[in-house]
């Protein structure tokens, strides 16, 4: 359990549960620049003991350079250590690991625009499109996309020229025309790895809708793609949200849709509604979505009010947003459905509760506990706000018991503890 060689995926990283924000880094002067060296070294010792201890040493060096962390010195010797390593694969990685893409654009390497050149040619270089399966596409407009999401995350530079633009919209015009999996086919158990392609691809396409201009053909042709995907039972609304911007006169149809999908008793499609709100609110630019419309702000509200665990994860993260960054008008929509929903969660989402399908308890009470700090912070000061507050003091999970180190909060009145 050094870190060397545990099994892929048996074993969870401690590294993935810490704040990984840069001023939860400890700083780096001369009292503790041994330590600094000493661990940087250990990192790049791991990067080629293999796949699991590369990928969690690349993890913990992207946080370090992200935050300036290493020296001259050091961003040489990592960035040599990483490209280094044999290609097993044949796809230009950097040796085995689990990592996404995006992360060898923000970690050293041995010469400026190295890793942009590389990531440019293996995703974003295709001849011939029409001869790319829709699989690939699906992988190339996820990787894209995950890679521009994160650049506007973490600071670091990945910028789309006209010519990158100009292909990626024949990317998403080729996408739009590939026929949809059957239905039967993703329903199958052992098509659960297309399912999860698909999923990337509709998300991919939706957040380079925000970056890239398309003509009205590609944006009929997507809507089109869009429909196809609810005839075979694919939630696919993140893909509407993207076209918000692209087909002027349907936006009425579009919030309709929305609207359906956070009414909808289909678990799967209200909850691949409520992260469409998400993915509007985190990543859509103002110049190309319009503001949250009232009445989708609303059922957001009651989805919390009405407790419908299928949907609460995003729901609760869209009213948090909305409290911390939101409007005042659209706080005061939410208010009371979010003070109702979070009288009742205290109780329902009770560690001892028991439920007849799998639900993440923890991760549902630390959403509950930021909305309640999101409220109290724009003013709210409901007893069911300053309960789940004072109720996360005690809750037997950190990461709760973190989101409200920071507050002086009275003791819950009559409320059971976790």
């Amino acid at each position: 359990m050094d870190g060397y060689a545990p099994n892929a995926y048996n074993f969870l990283d401690p590294g993935e549960l810490i704040d990984r924000s840069a001023e939860a880094i400890p700083s780096r002067d001369e009292r503790n620049s041994d330590k600094w060296h000493a661990t940087v070294k250990f990192l790049v010792r791991a990067l080629t003991c293999g796949e699991e201890a590369c990928s969690r040493a690349m993890l913990r060096l992207v946080q370090i350079a992200l935050a300036g962390r290493l020296t001259a010195e050091e961003e040489r010797t990592v960035g040599s250590a990483i490209w280094a390593t044999d290609n097993s694969d044949g796809g230009g990685l950097p040796g085995e690991n689990r990592l996404r893409h995006w992360v060898y654009l923000c970690l050293p390497e041995p010469e400026p625009g190295f890793a942009q050149v590389w990531f440019r040619e293996k995703w974003m270089s295709a001849v011939e499109l029409s001869d790319v399966n829709d699989e690939s596409l699906d992988n190339m407009l996820f990787h894209v996309a995950d890679a521009l999401e994160h650049s506007q995350r973490y600071g670091f530079s990945f910028e789309l020229g006209k010519g990158d633009k100009e292909y990626l919209t024949s990317v998403l015009r080729r996408w739009a025309v590939v026929p949809t999996p059957l239905p039967w086919i993703l329903s199958d158990p052992f098509g659960q790895g297309r399912r999860e392609l698909l999923r990337n691809g509709i998300r991919g396409a939706a957040t380079l809708l925000m970056h890239v201009e398309v003509p009205e053909d590609v944006a009929e042709a997507l809507y089109k793609k869009y429909q196809q995907f609810g005839e075979s039972g694919v939630p696919a609304m993140p893909l509407l949200v993207g076209l918000i911007g692209w087909l002027k006169g349907r936006e009425a149809e579009i919030h309709t849709a929305l609207r359906k999908g956070l009414a909808s008793d289909d678990p799967q499609f209200v909850s691949n509604a409520a992260f469409a709100m998400q993915f509007w609110l985190y990543f859509a630019r103002p110049s190309m979505a319009p503001r949250l419309p009232s009445d989708l702000i609303l059922e957001i509200g009651v989805i919390i009010a009405t407790c419908r665990i299928e949907a609460l994860d995003g729901a609760l993260w869209v009213a948090e947003w909305m409290f911390a960054n939101g409007e005042d008008g659209d706080r005061q929509e939410l208010r009371q459905l979010a003070v109702e929903g979070l009288r009742y969660l205290i109780d329902d989402l009770d560690y001892s509760r028991k439920f007849s399908k799998e639900v993440d308890i923890p991760l549902l009470r630390w959403r509950c506990v930021s909305l309640a700090r999101a409220m109290q912070k724009a003013g709210c000061d409901d007893k069911a706000v300053m309960d789940w507050l004072a109720v996360a003091r005690e809750d037997p999970l950190p990461e709760v018991r973190h989101k409200v180190s920071d507050m002086v909060v009275d003791p819950p009145a009559n409320v059971a503890g976790p």
